[in-house]
């Protein structure tokens, strides 16, 4: 079965155009800190019970 990958999406624009009101830093590191964990664990929960149906080890299914 193939599971759909998500991926963290462009912001369609550059960190530098909110300075002067916000550091460049600051929208770079929501993107690539917390956005980027959400969407590993979107994928994570995706391919854990994946993973477990294949092996046929559905004792931890219901807990994934």
């Amino acid at each position: 079965m193939v599971q759909k990958v998500y991926q963290l999406p462009g912001s369609g624009y550059e960190y530098t155009d909110l300075e002067p009101a916000n550091s460049a830093d600051l929208p770079e590191v929501h993107d690539s800190k917390h956005h980027q964990a959400y969407v590993n664990g979107a994928n994570q929960t995706l391919h854990d019970p994946a993973a477990a149906r294949e092996k046929t080890d559905f004792s931890q299914l219901k807990q994934l």
